[in-house]
């Protein structure tokens, strides 16, 4: 089941409403803006995920990262860079690496007998995704069927 509420992600997170949440990160473990920071700041173990990661580079794209912590926290590659190399103009979002990171946090979380995740509009704030277009139906394609019932946090 996807569900889209008017709530904040980063309250459920710590009142440990779900399972797991994911948000996109670029591979150049920065987390400076967007849902990222707070995140972060809500629990480091999230940064000390990404800065385990390779700075900068593109093998990242389409994986994850996770905070070893529960609920847990992906850090899912789905933007090579904050700015620079846009995949179109007005948009740093890689779809094709979106949906391949998404994927793999539904087999982990499979793996790890979770049951639900939160998202926040991933991709598609600063990133410039196309939420209605592109990645809602993407992340319905992906969870269907899953067993993993899927909170979407808008703000409003």
């Amino acid at each position: 089941m996807i569900k889209e509420v008017y709530g904040d992600l980063i309250e459920s997170f710590k009142n440990g409403e779900l399972d797991a949440y994911a948000h996109q990160a670029n591979s150049f473990c920065r987390m400076g803006r967007g849902i990222a920071p707070l995140l972060a700041k809500a629990e480091p173990k999230v940064r000390e995920a990404d800065n385990a990661t390779e700075e900068g580079s593109r093998d990242k794209m389409g994986t994850f990262s996770m905070s070893d912590t529960y609920p847990n926290i992906y850090n899912v590659y789905g933007q090579y860079h904050w700015r620079k190399y846009q995949v179109v103009s007005g948009r740093n979002t890689d779809y094709d690496a979106l949906e391949k990171g998404l994927i793999a946090v539904k087999e982990n979380m499979k793996a790890q007998g979770y049951r639900t995740l939160g998202l926040p509009l991933i991709g598609c704030g600063l990133a410039g995704g196309d939420w209605e277009g592109v990645v809602l139906p993407m992340i319905k394609k992906v969870f269907d069927n899953s067993n993993i019932d899927v909170t979407i946090f808008k703000l409003k």
